[in-house]
């Protein structure tokens, strides 16, 4: 992902792009932390604060080995995680 560096690029703080984006600042610092997945929405709104493209935006990273959360919070996420494998 590299939201931080189209952000900091933007001259823009995570609160200043969660206005213009409307997405909490506190989401955004988990995207940039790599400890929350976001959802195609939330990329497109942020892509679309910063003028770049989806593409643009997530880059090509290697895959961490970490869990993230999908979404949600790392809690809510694992639990739905366990409720979709049960079936």
């Amino acid at each position: 992902m590299q939201l931080k560096k189209l952000r900091e690029q933007a001259g823009l703080s995570l609160r200043r792009l969660g206005e213009i984006s409307t997405v909490h600042f506190v989401t955004l610092a988990k995207i940039e932390a790599n400890t929350l997945d976001p959802r195609l929405s939330t990329l497109c709104r942020i892509a679309q604060a910063l003028n770049v493209t989806i593409s643009e935006l997530v880059g090509d990273q290697p895959q961490s080995s970490k869990r993230r959360s999908h979404g949600t919070d790392k809690t809510k996420g694992r639990l739905l995680r366990r409720v979709s494998r049960s079936r």
